[in-house]
């Protein structure tokens, strides 16, 4: 069996997806960024016809539907024309939102006619939606068109961020209304007495299948791990989410590879997972998900078990706070803390009024990324934004956009600005002048790091690996060859040279790095700050050099056929110790087939062949207490009817005695 390693590398930028469509159509469509640079356009050679499709991908009803919305996302499905055709936006403008992404994704489906009347009676009927593709835009376009027919009516954002409000400025004292299948699909209310009535929420997707994992919760990602999925008959499996899972569409195809009676998929409201049970029989018992190892299923939100036998499990970003009517501000600032949500509650005393305390709400995510939408409902709680979180912005350069670089944080911190670089920005302000040394202490503490690691990694392979005469005590894993190997492979990196690396310093143990007497490694800084002030390049080559030298692409010559060596390989002509150390816990880690990762493999596969025994053990242990139960049923029945004859027998003998006598 050879495994299939053949797969093209996703795309990760607009310019891979013009590539793509250059090189796999054999040039006659040429993509680009359109004109107004809101979204992609075809242009066909030859005065050709170009039509774009959902291909089936790997042939399943889900595969069909994740190329559908690929084709979707670009905004090219159902395009077609000659010469050059634009798709539909998929770049929104500043503050504003794309339709489409409105109702979870769906945006407002045939939405044609939106007729509104203000409090003193005029109306207007407005059908223009097709023309608009921004929700800022079609908005625009609404109020334009109320105020030039006299409709004192104007549509615009609720304070929640998550809805329309309709604001009347008539001064009449009748109602206002909004009909037609454009107020329902921009969930406006029906009639209004009021001057300011607040429509339903919008449901504004934040989640698709091409949303990455690193994105996820404010920007902190969701980890790698394992979780255990139960279905509503019992069966479970497990899900390893790895490094190579990298956008919810790699998770969404990991849960659903398992073969259990579940499907996960985007929610209708784009805000998170939904795992639905899809068992057709009766529910034997409530679906549950927990985590193994890692905090993936936690991070998605998907950690725990189904309301009832039958049910789903929805994983939404949304959070909802009960509140009652009797609470203090003491009980919703408790309440707010305790709903584990990435936000501080406190109280603030203004020191003023007759009400001087303040409810204060503020993200614990720094930037742009920490944005958080509250929407307290039908309770007051009079909220207002004080401060909006954002990106610290830095010019690198002449501070002329034009031959300048701008680099965003969402601290004040900028990372690798200039490898190895760290700016810490203190206030907002005109040019200055960055002076550059060498932060030794840093280096030294970096190394020493690098150090505890691998005596760490070391001790606990030992740990796991011993036998203790006295105690009589074994290792969990002693004698394993996998332990083995990995032992000996981090000992051979750490004593061996970096590779391709020709200056003073090729070894650890140049620069007071040694293993010592009981297997670890020892750092003399008196040696290592001797070969840094003798030939500071040198020891920094040692630690990181990085040339590749040749990369060899993907070949297959039929498709879904893999022949031997056909998989991507890269070269490296110079490592340091540094990407020695990386390779080796990749090569060991591997997702697909790392010795670790095999191993763990065959420790679950031997685990679940153990449970398989145990269940057959119970079954049998379970026919044959009812074998014996049965048994003895019939061996009391025989014994009463025993009994009941010998009782009849010594009836009869006392009956004979006394007619004798």
């Amino acid at each position: 069996l050879i495994r299939n390693k053949v797969a093209t590398p996703r795309a990760a930028t607009v310019q891979e997806v013009i590539d793509r469509i250059f090189a796999q159509t054999n040039g006659l469509v040429t993509a680009s960024i359109n004109g107004s640079g809101t979204g992609l356009a075809l242009s066909v050679a030859g005065g050709s016809t170009v039509e774009v499709q959902a291909g089936t991908m790997d042939g399943s009803s889900f595969g069909t539907a994740v190329s559908e919305r690929t084709a979707r996302d670009l905004g090219l499905l159902g395009l077609s024309g000659t010469g050059t055709v634009d798709g539909t936006r998929v770049a929104t403008g500043v503050g504003t939102v794309r339709l489409e992404s409105l109702h979870g994704g769906s945006g407002l489906g045939a939405a044609t006619s939106l007729t509104l009347t203000d409090r003193a009676g005029d109306s207007f009927t407005f059908s223009d939606f097709a023309s608009h593709d921004t929700l800022d835009s079609l908005l625009r376009a609404i109020n334009t068109a109320a105020s030039s027919a006299g409709v004192d009516l104007a549509i615009g954002i609720s304070d929640s961020g998550r809805s329309l409000e309709i604001r009347d400025s008539s001064g009449g004292s009748g109602l206002f209304t909004a009909s037609g299948d454009g107020a329902s699909a921009l969930g406006l209310p029906g009639t209004g007495s009021s001057n300011v009535a607040r429509g339903s929420d919008l449901d504004r997707r934040h989640l698709a299948l091409g949303t990455t994992l690193a994105s996820l919760n404010f920007g902190k990602g969701i980890g790698t791990g394992t979780f255990r999925i139960t279905d509503s008959t019992g069966d479970s499996a497990i899900v390893d989410i790895g490094s190579d899972a990298v956008t919810v569409y790699d998770i969404i195809n990991e849960i659903n590879s398992r073969g259990l009676l579940v499907e996960a998929r985007v929610n209708d409201t784009g805000d998170g997972i939904t795992i639905v049970d899809t068992n057709p029989d009766a529910a034997v018992t409530a679906m549950r998900i927990a985590d193994v190892t890692g905090g993936v299923a936690g991070g998605l939100g998907i950690s725990g078990t189904a309301s009832s036998a039958g049910g789903d499990i929805e994983g939404s970003l949304e959070k909802t706070i009960d509140l009652d009517v009797t609470d203090t501000l003491e009980d919703v600032v408790g309440k707010i803390n305790d709903a584990n949500i990435r936000v501080n509650a406190s109280i603030v005393n203004a020191g003023s009024g007759t009400t001087p305390f303040r409810l204060s709400i503020a993200s614990t995510i720094g930037g742009a990324l920490g944005q958080v939408w509250i929407d307290s409902g039908q309770v007051d709680l009079g909220l207002i934004r004080s401060a909006e979180g954002r990106d610290a912005s830095l010019f690198l350069g002449t501070g002329n956009p034009a031959t300048s670089f701008l680099f965003t944080s969402s601290s004040n911190t900028f990372k690798d600005i200039i490898s190895g670089l760290e700016v810490d920005a203190k206030k907002a302000g005109a040019s200055t002048t960055v002076e550059v040394s060498r932060d030794f202490t840093k280096v030294v503490d970096d190394v020493k790091q690098l150090v505890t690691t691998l005596n760490d990694a070391l001790g606990r392979i030992a740990e796991y690996d011993k036998y203790d005469q006295e105690t009589e005590k074994r290792g969990a894993l002693l004698g394993n060859s996998t332990v083995a190997r990995v032992r000996q492979q981090i000992i051979q990196t750490a004593q061996g040279a970096a590779k391709g690396v020709d200056g003073r310093y090729r070894y650890l143990s140049q620069v007071g790095i040694r293993f010592g007497k009981d297997g670890q490694l020892v750092f003399d800084q008196e040696k290592f700050t001797q070969a840094y002030e003798t030939d500071p390049a040198a020891v920094e080559e040692m630690f990181t050099a990085f040339e590749i030298s040749a990369t060899t692409g993907s070949t297959s010559p039929v498709e879904g056929v893999t022949v031997s060596g056909s998989e991507t390989t890269t070269s490296y002509g110079r490592l340091g110790f540094g990407d020695l150390f990386d390779q080796l816990l990749k090569k060991l880690t591997n997702s697909v087939d790392g010795v670790v990762t095999i191993a763990d493999r065959n420790f679950q596969e031997q685990i679940d062949g153990l449970q398989d025994r145990l269940g057959r053990f119970d079954e049998r242990l379970e026919s044959r207490r009812v074998r014996l139960e049965a048994q003895f049923a019939a061996m009391e029945a025989a014994l009463a009817k025993l009994q009941g004859q010998q009782s009849s027998l010594g009836s009869l003998a006392l009956n004979v005695g006394l007619a004798l006598g």
